[in-house]
């Protein structure tokens, strides 16, 4: 007979820190959008959130998964950070809004490139940041190889 229970660390606390993480991340990403203006009709500002919170959860993702694997405090982290501040952050809804503007307005070329270049950073920021994490976890530890 299966449990209905849920993990202990879907609680109050883990509820709370992704909330607080998002509203940074919403806060960040709307100050952005006020500071960078759109360049002829061409919202700036997603890729460059999108693509940043990739970043950050690549680098977050490997320095907390090396540190301390399965641990409170990293679980922690991440709904903080991981999951609430890049969450709130990253705007794919509003990447897929603007292709369809642009695709709709007749800039084919411009929403192709705007959408799938902004995957194709994002991944690449991700390992970026993965490799990032990996190779200052490797000096502070003195491991002179990195694994990719």
């Amino acid at each position: 007979m299966a449990s209905n229970s849920r993990p202990t660390k879907i609680r109050g606390r883990s509820v709370a820190l992704v909330f607080v993480g998002a509203m940074v991340g919403v806060a960040a990403r709307e100050g952005l959008k006020l500071a960078i203006p759109n360049r002829d009709g061409i919202p700036i500002v997603v890729p460059v959130v999108n693509i940043l919170s990739a970043f950050v959860f690549g680098y977050l993702f490997e320095a907390l998964a090396r540190k301390a694997p399965g641990t409170e405090n990293t679980s922690l982290w991440m709904q903080l950070i991981g999951v609430g501040f890049c969450g709130g952050l990253s705007t794919y809804s509003y990447l897929a809004t603007e292709t369809a503007v642009l695709l709709y307005d007749s800039r084919v070329g411009i929403g192709v490139s705007y959408a799938i270049g902004t995957i194709i950073l994002g991944a690449v920021a991700t390992f970026a940041g993965f490799m990032l994490a990996s190779r200052l976890r490797a000096r502070s530890t003195g491991d002179t190889e990195v694994e990719t």
